[in-house]
């Protein structure tokens, strides 16, 4: 009987080894994981907005064109010119501020020459900036004969997120007054 027991043990054993489930736990962390990830990717894939994936923008970089017809085969070329009186807007963590460039140039002193339209609950109101700017536009072609010359320039702060950055450049382009925007930096 003992040859019995001692098989009957070796076994028992062997079947408790085969029955322990060491990679049910691995696997299933595993699989939780991969599933983790899936959805984090498709959740980012739906909660991106497709309207603000690329916005144009022009950084003003060089003063008199240059060519280059070796490699590249580019020209650059001036497309725009900014004067004194192009409109300029500034963001803030607080506020929209705008006029036109002598306004934050020559007479950044004088606080009479600059509008302002506050964000509310930290929130800016672009759709209202838009109005008011257009009908800024529309008083100073009538009263001093400045037409709107198609350019904004546009200073955010260092503090505001590339998405708003991005968001107000393309809604700034919603006016019939502005074509195109024209970032800036070092105002602030």
């Amino acid at each position: 009987m003992t040859v019995s027991t001692t098989l009957q043990s070796k076994i028992s054993r062997t079947k408790k080894r085969l029955s322990e489930d060491r990679w049910s736990t691995a696997c299933w962390l595993l699989a939780l994981f991969g599933l983790l990830i899936a959805l984090s990717q498709s959740m980012r894939g739906v909660l991106l907005s497709r309207h603000h994936g690329t916005i144009d923008g022009d950084i003003p970089v060089v003063v008199t064109p240059v060519e280059d017809p070796g490699l590249h085969r580019f020209s650059a070329r001036v497309e725009a010119s900014l004067r004194r009186t192009t409109a300029t807007v500034v963001m803030t963590a607080d506020a929209f501020y705008f006029s036109d460039m002598k306004a934050f140039s020559e007479d950044f002193a004088d606080p009479g020459n600059k509008y302002i339209v506050r964000h509310v609950d930290r929130e800016p109101q672009l759709q209202t900036l838009i109005k008011t700017m257009d009908m800024w536009f529309a008083e100073r072609s009538r009263e001093n004969e400045i037409r709107p010359d198609g350019v904004v320039v546009f200073a955010p702060s260092g503090e505001i997120p590339m998405p708003i950055v991005m968001q107000v450049m393309d809604g700034l382009k919603a006016s019939q007054n502005i074509q195109k925007v024209v970032m800036a930096a070092g105002i602030l």
